[in-house]
């Protein structure tokens, strides 16, 4: 995801190397920080906060993982190739339609792709 979405930006002190779905492909991860994206939802935005976002400028799009969105009470529903994704709120946040082993991300934000990322176990943690 582009810099500019950043609300809050720091740079890790050292920067670490992920693995790519690609076999031996890596990226840079260099530094994370908070970004909202505005989701439209029935004609409806809303703005979404994220918390801890990674920056890794070689990729593309950037990957939310449902079971970090459970971790926030946030709950979803998945089925016919779609995802809903509701706040603890009950509030419709996200929605996407399926990608191949992703769900892209319905997003108004110009020049951002979001994939909604769903696990069968725990994603690992990432912290600084």
């Amino acid at each position: 995801m582009d810099k500019s979405f950043f609300t809050t930006y720091k740079t890790l002190k050292q920067p670490s190397v992920g693995l790519s779905a690609n076999k031996g492909a890596t990226f840079s991860i260099i530094e994370k920080g908070n970004i909202e994206i505005i989701t439209d939802i029935k004609s409806i935005r809303r703005k979404v906060k994220f918390e801890n976002m990674l920056h890794t400028p070689e990729m593309r799009s950037n990957l939310i993982f449902l079971l970090r969105l459970e971790d926030k009470r946030a709950h979803f529903e998945i089925g016919r190739g779609k995802v809903l994704v509701k706040s603890s709120e009950e509030k419709d946040i996200m929605t996407g339609a399926c990608f191949g082993q992703l769900y892209a991300v319905s997003v108004h934000n110009p020049n951002a792709t979001v994939f909604v990322v769903h696990l069968k176990h725990k994603a690992v943690n990432f912290d600084t």
